[in-house]
């Protein structure tokens, strides 16, 4: 058994199925085509780097993401999650996201992301810019 968490904001409907052609339990709140198409250079306009991404894959949870904004940068496509390029085929591809070693996706995502990366690459440009400051 799995289950499927969406990070969304969109307004109220009714008139969407609540299974999206899939059998099983899924989720009854997805709203499509009733809310505009977020800007193409961000995730969530609230959230340009797409934060929720990074947290998941933290977890162990592989990624279904469409293609927008920062995606690419975040999601390891087949490592960490899969991008898709429209909500059709990130619904037939469910199974493959699935199918991803949460183990591995936990891995990749804190060394790209974990504390003690960022730590040191904080530290890192800290440095340089002490560094040219000093004129050294």
């Amino acid at each position: 058994p799995f289950s499927l968490s969406v990070a969304a904001s969109c307004t109220p409907c009714s008139d969407v199925p609540p299974t999206l052609g899939l059998s099983g339990p899924l989720i009854n709140d997805i709203c499509l085509g009733t809310t505009p198409p977020p800007d193409p250079g961000e995730i969530n306009p609230g959230e340009p780097f797409g934060l929720v991404l990074a947290e998941a894959m933290a977890c162990g949870t592989p990624v279904a993401a469409l293609d927008r904004g920062a995606v690419r940068e975040i999601v390891d496509d087949g490592v960490t999650g899969v991008v898709f390029d429209s909500l059709e085929r990130m619904v037939n591809g469910l199974p493959q996201v699935f199918a991803l070693d949460r183990t591995r996706v936990r891995q990749h995502a804190v060394s790209r992301f974990g504390v003690d990366r960022m730590v040191d690459e904080y530290v890192t440009v800290y440095r340089r810019l002490v560094k040219a400051r000093r004129g050294t």
